[in-house]
């Protein structure tokens, strides 16, 4: 994994060290870093984003009506509405919102994330390459975005940057098939989903089994827990690669590797739901 230094002023990732070799300004500390190409509306985190909160409401909403029916006429005014066209039309109306938000994410078009990653936390910056108004509006950003020279970094226009402290991590699932790995906090609330190309993901890895792997309060697989006799960290994904390079959107081919982790993942589940009862 290539390390990497971020300059604030030009808004490179550049070759670590004391200063940027384009803009003479100062150097952050050295992290593994990598860059991944993502379509949002051919990515499943960014129709969850929305989705996540569109259908609980949806579901509210047919409850809350059917519970009015319910207590002003019973049993035959529920199977009245039920059987009305109310229903229908929530679900056209659901229909419609679900086909907006996929003409939103087509207009988004292609963007870049780019993931930098130490002993501290993780940061990601999204990045739009050739902007113009409308994909600007289709991410719900002003155009005079473009205008401002201090977002302009060195692969297209920084749309969003956000960062989770390894501390602020409760609950860590793996999703091979799509190269992401899934960070929570709360356990129940998905806070970053961290796109990896195959070096990515041995990094992230190994710091999830260096942060996490001791903490018994945070639910990880199995298999990134240290250990406990060699007291040496696991490197599960350390023969794992994703085809295609840097950018892709395929997941790992190393069959092994995920039959073990759906065996993880399907662990972890049934610990939670022990917990739970």
């Amino acid at each position: 994994m290539a390390l990497s230094a971020y300059c604030k002023k030009c808004g490179r990732e550049t070759v670590p060290g004391g200063v940027c070799p384009v803009c003479g300004g100062k150097l952050g500390p050295a992290h593994a870093f990598w860059r991944v190409n993502q379509v949002p509306v051919r990515s499943w985190v960014s129709w969850n984003a929305p989705m996540r909160l569109i259908l609980p409401c949806a579901g509210i909403i047919f409850l809350a009506l059917l519970l009015a029916e319910a207590a002003s006429g019973g049993a035959d005014a529920m199977n009245a509405f039920l059987s009305g066209g109310i229903p229908t039309v929530l679900l056209c109306i659901l229909i419609g919102i679900m086909t907006v938000t996929g003409l939103i994410l087509f207009l988004q078009g292609r963007h870049t994330c780019e993931i930098s990653a130490d002993k501290s936390g993780i940061t990601m910056r999204v990045l739009l390459s050739n902007p113009d108004a409308l994909r600007l509006l289709a991410h719900f950003r002003s155009p005079k975005l473009m205008e401002d020279s201090r977002l302009r970094m060195e692969y297209g226009l920084l749309l969003e940057e956000r960062r989770m402290s390894w501390k602020d991590v409760s609950r860590v699932q793996l999703w091979p098939e799509q190269g992401t790995v899934l960070l929570y906090a709360p356990r129940w609330w998905l806070r970053m989903a961290v796109p990896c190309d195959s070096e990515g993901w041995q990094e992230m890895s190994a710091l999830i089994t260096e942060k996490l792997g001791k903490d018994r309060h945070a639910h990880i697989p199995a298999a990134l827990r240290p250990k406990e006799k060699a007291g040496q960290r696991k490197k599960p994904a350390a023969s794992s690669r994703r085809t295609g390079g840097t950018g892709s959107g395929t997941g790992l081919d190393d069959g092994q590797l995920l039959a073990e982790i759906r065996a993880m993942n399907a662990e972890i589940e049934r610990e939670e739901s022990r917990q739970e009862n």
